[in-house]
């Protein structure tokens, strides 16, 4: 992939370009642009293909802080490869003018621990809140140490990486960041009870569905529903913005019913199809400890005409009980419906392994925090491993979110996980895009189950060209 980069202006120690990875129309997954000699870009936003000059396209402002004016550059090359935006690269002695001077969407730190001065004081006091990538060259050492320091200065991070860093990791966590700024997850305010019910009212929140993928035979199993807001001019409102607001103000019940009113229906229609897909469905503590929420799902189920096999409740794990007699009573008749029940986000809540082994789970969910790059990360790695051991003794099926890379994914099938979601695999999209998605995935299927030579990344090549 190469970078055409524009330098706009530059002095002692600062420099300012702007790049745009030019790529292949048909490697173009997500914010990877192709350049025309016309001067129009096409850039993808949403799961959208837009065209627009270059000009009007959107740009990400980058700020790329290191020791010195050198190592900066170097991070901005390597950065530029992958990933459109207008960058700043500057030493660590110059940066304070030019943190005054300018807004960023963005600030990459490169071995924030060597700084001196260190940044993050100055970025606390003039640009709180603002997203961080750091890189360390000692990441699997330091790791947690620059976690917290970013953390305790009140910085949004967003990754902590390593130096070198494998292209297509940090591909994933740019595109990942930019996504993520675009749907407002990073940095809007969260949303009213009002509008939240509102835009419930309206139909405006549906499910996404994200594939779930079998990791011994690279088989579609079955898809999670994700809550999506999209507005009536297409934007996406990220659903951090306004979950946690609907659970803390009550209105939960009546999003989660209709995002699983709407899945139920999609479900009916697949099936007819000959599609017996599951779909999972969050569901919070407070729905399931409700008193007519069982009744109510195993009506609507009957009514639709299909299994409850079809359905997966997923648990979270993130809030505490208030009754966990009429939750397990609650999970438990769900589980005599053939409704399969997973915990969600494992490690990273209040389940006691004691209440895992006393609750009916078919499934486990491994947290995403836990796999993304955990071949790199010796710690990542060994709760990784020691969750899958956990669920497969307790006869859980295990599930391993948050696979964004070749080697994510190569690396939970060395552990034993059984069926894997995450960006590397598919995005989230709507259910209108799901059956063209599933004809492109069994074009590529076979290349998920061995892991790849010279000769299958010849074939594959060879295959995508013609088909393009």
């Amino acid at each position: 992939m190469f970078a055409t980069v524009t330098k706009t202006q530059s002095k002692a120690g600062i420099d300012h370009t702007s790049a745009v990875p030019r790529t292949p129309f048909f490697l173009t997954t997500s914010k990877c642009v192709t350049r025309f000699e016309s001067g129009l870009i096409l850039y993808a936003a949403h799961g959208e293909l837009k065209l627009t000059s270059m000009a009007a396209a959107p740009q990400t402002h980058i700020l790329i802080i290191a020791d010195t004016a050198v190592i900066a550059k170097r991070i901005r090359r390597l950065l530029e490869r992958v990933h459109s935006a207008s960058y700043t690269s500057v030493a660590a002695d110059k940066a304070k003018e030019v943190i005054l001077a300018s807004d960023f969407h963005l600030v990459v730190l490169v071995d924030l621990l060597s700084h001196n001065p260190n940044p993050l004081s100055l970025l606390f006091n003039i640009q709180k809140h603002i997203n961080v990538i750091a890189f360390d060259s000692l990441a699997e050492a330091n790791a947690r140490q620059v976690a917290s320091q970013i953390s305790n200065a009140q910085l949004n991070l967003v990754s902590v990486l390593p130096l070198p860093c494998p292209n297509a990791r940090l591909q994933s966590v740019m595109e990942r960041m930019t996504d993520d700024l675009q749907a407002g997850k990073l940095g809007q305010t969260p949303r009213s009870v009002g509008e939240i019910e509102a835009a419930i009212a309206q139909g405006l929140i549906i499910p996404w569905y994200q594939p779930k993928i079998s990791t011994l035979t690279a088989e579609l199993t079955g898809f999670e529903a994700l809550a999506r807001w999209q507005e009536a001019n297409g934007d996406i409102i990220h659903p951090s913005t306004f979950i946690t607001v609907a659970e803390n103000h009550s209105i939960i019940h009546i999003l989660t019913r209709q995002i699983l009113t709407d899945v139920i229906t999609q479900l009916r229609d697949w099936w007819v199809d000959g599609h017996e897909w599951q779909i999972s469905v969050n569901a919070s503590v407070d729905d399931l400890e409700s008193d007519d929420f069982v009744t109510w799902l195993g009506d609507s189920i009957e009514r639709a005409g299909i299994p409850g096999s079809a359905l997966i409740i997923e648990v979270t794990e993130s809030r505490v009980s208030k009754n966990f007699a009429v939750l397990l009573y609650n999970l438990t008749q769900l589980k005599k419906m053939g409704i399969g029940l997973a915990i969600d986000d494992f490690g990273t809540g209040y389940a006691s392994l004691q209440q895992l082994n006393r609750m009916p789970f078919t499934e486990l969910k491994i947290d995403q925090s836990f796999v993304t790059g955990a071949h790199l990360d010796k710690d990542k790695r060994v709760i990784l491993e020691n969750s899958v051991s956990i669920g497969h003794g307790l006869g859980l099926e295990v599930v391993a979110e948050g696979i964004e890379t070749g080697e994510d994914w190569w690396h939970v099938r060395k552990c034993g996980v059984d069926i894997g979601q995450g960006w590397f695999i598919g995005r989230p999209m709507a259910a209108s895009n799901v059956l063209n998605w599933v004809k492109d995935w069994e074009t590529r299927a076979e290349y998920f189950v061995d892991p790849p030579t010279l000769t299958s990344q010849l074939k594959r090549w060879l295959s995508s060209w013609i088909r393009h």
